[in-house]
């Protein structure tokens, strides 16, 4: 919870539209993630469990089972999930290994091997992607991400602005979120807000 003397929660959160306001503000981020990781958007919506907690009788915890080819999905967003705070993780399970990460902890990704070998890789494994010098600008130990993040997004947009005015086409690049990619994102969370 914020501090008394912030207005908190803010007036557009206090309500829901056709689409509930906490897709909106949260599952349309997982949308993104998922298409970054997978190169899919979410297909089908298999089932959706919604709860109004609040006074404001709003949606605040919405948990989806979907599919995406053949990839099966759980997607649970929150606002009164007591101790979670932008509580992110992302578990991918494969028939070899299982890969988790945690936004809390975003130094670390967890491997887990079919032969019940646990891996927590940092920073500092110099393999694949961690030694891309896109992917790691910092010496670890100090904090990295979003300053990372938003600097590989902003010279993708920048790249992409100089081709297209030699070009005038756009680069097909994943980093980049178009508003079609947005569209098709929309389309899922109002077709979770149906199942409500």
């Amino acid at each position: 919870r914020p501090p008394k003397h912030i207005n908190y929660p803010p007036a557009w959160r206090k309500k829901d539209g056709k689409i509930p306001g906490i897709l909106l503000d949260l599952a349309s981020h997982l949308g993104s993630i998922f298409f970054y990781l997978t190169g899919n958007f979410i297909i089908e919506i298999k089932e959706v469990l919604g709860a109004k907690y609040s006074k404001f009788n709003v949606y605040d915890d919405i948990k989806v089972l979907a599919k995406s080819d053949d990839i099966n999905i759980f997607l649970w967003v929150s606002k009164v999930s007591l101790g979670n705070r932008n509580g992110l993780k992302i578990s991918i399970f494969g028939d070899k290994a299982s890969a988790i990460w945690i936004q809390e902890k975003p130094e670390f990704l967890y491997i887990n091997k079919d032969n019940g070998e646990r891996i927590k890789i940092d920073r500092s494994y110099e393999d694949g992607y961690f030694k891309n010098r896109i992917f790691n600008r910092m010496t670890p130990g100090h904090p990295s991400g979003f300053i990372e993040a938003f600097a590989n997004l902003y010279s993708t947009i920048y790249e992409d602005i100089i081709y297209f005015k030699k070009h005038k086409k756009h680069i097909n690049n994943d980093l980049i979120w178009t508003f079609e990619k947005e569209k098709e994102n929309l389309k899922t969370l109002d077709k979770i807000s149906l199942k409500l």
